[in-house]
């Protein structure tokens, strides 16, 4: 089974069903439907190096893998990840795992770009500069995955986490919640800030006290997150002067908090109540439930890859697209303190 031998089949030309194959435009829906029809049918596998020579691709994107973050253990990263490797596969792309401790070596990174091993390149959260002019020297489209930089330079996807962090604090506020605390993670200061920013807007709008002694900051590697926050706790409250709630700035530095509080005699959320932001796959089954903000960490990934593929294709020079955040899911982190 060749392209000539399906063309014949479907009744179409060999052009419209390389169309096909590749997944560019150019051709019916129906013509579509009938060459992938018969595809299916007669069990045909493209010759990936056929392809290759032809359009001059290699078909593979490379993920960096951040310093700043465990792909694998992290489970937001490793939601995005999936979904995003799953998305690129059924585009017809391979996906290469490297390390950013290597790129840094220009000469190595340069070594990659000039074999043709990548046509693109995708990120979590953000890219060192050198990597980053490295690629755009050598003309190798990169997106960023969840970015938290105030004016990006390469096309992502971004949260506006200022945005969520002021609409989680609102519900404590709406609790009943007076001295609320935050925390957040020293690993990644851009995504500090920009929730730092929404919890201060709706502290300030309600007229409540922002307590500099209740700005938490966990010196995390990006790696032990609840480690880092249970120490953090340990050295900045005490069990005798305690907010009545602490909004986290994510799932994992929730769990932390809540271990942390426990270890210093603290119930969750009766004496303390957290909030946080992503709803990973975890937080509904700790001990209590979280309350948090879904974050659809699925269509992160899948969309990620759509933009670096229509990059690719020049269709598009790329964008920075904001994603909405889902609903609140109101579990049992949080306890109302209203009459």
């Amino acid at each position: 089974m060749n392209i000539k031998k399906i063309s014949q089949l479907a009744g179409v030309s060999p052009t419209a069903v390389s169309f096909v194959l590749n997944n560019r435009e150019g051709v019916s829906e129906e013509t579509r439907r009938k060459v992938q029809e018969i595809i299916k049918q007669e069990g045909y596998i493209p010759n990936i190096n056929s392809r290759r020579l032809s359009m001059k691709r290699s078909f593979n994107i490379a993920f960096i893998n951040s310093e700043t973050y465990a792909m694998f253990t992290d489970a937001f990263a490793n939601g995005t990840v999936k979904a995003a490797v799953c998305k690129a596969n059924s585009m017809g792309y391979n996906i290469m795992l490297l390390p950013e401790m290597n790129l840094k070596n220009r000469d190595y990174l340069t070594t990659v770009i000039g074999q043709g091993d990548i046509d693109g390149a995708l990120v979590m959260h953000d890219i060192d500069p050198v990597i980053y002019a490295t690629l755009k020297e050598n003309k190798i489209p990169m997106v960023a995955i969840d970015s938290h930089m105030q004016n990006p330079p390469y096309p992502c996807i971004m949260m506006r986490y200022e945005e969520l962090a002021y609409q989680v604090c609102m519900y404590l506020i709406g609790q009943g919640h007076r001295d609320i605390a935050f925390l957040g993670i020293e690993s990644l200061p851009e995504f500090y800030l920009r929730c730092l920013k929404g919890y201060q807007r709706a502290l300030s709008e309600k007229n409540l006290p922002i307590r500099a002694e209740w700005i938490l900051s966990a010196a995390d590697d990006g790696i032990n997150v609840p480690e880092a926050v249970q120490n953090t706790l340990k050295e900045k409250l005490s069990r005798e002067h305690l907010p009545t709630a602490i909004f986290c700035v994510n799932d994992l530095t929730a769990i932390g908090a809540i271990s942390g509080l426990v270890q210093m005699g603290a119930s969750v959320p009766e004496d303390v109540s957290i909030i946080s932001i992503d709803d990973i796959s975890v937080a509904k089954y700790y001990i209590p439930p979280l309350t948090t903000l879904r974050v659809d960490t699925a269509y992160m990934g899948e969309k990620a890859v759509e933009i670096l593929h229509n990059i690719i294709e020049g269709k598009s020079e790329g964008e920075v697209f904001c994603m909405d955040a889902g609903e609140l899911i109101v579990r049992k982190s949080v306890h109302s303190l209203n009459p």
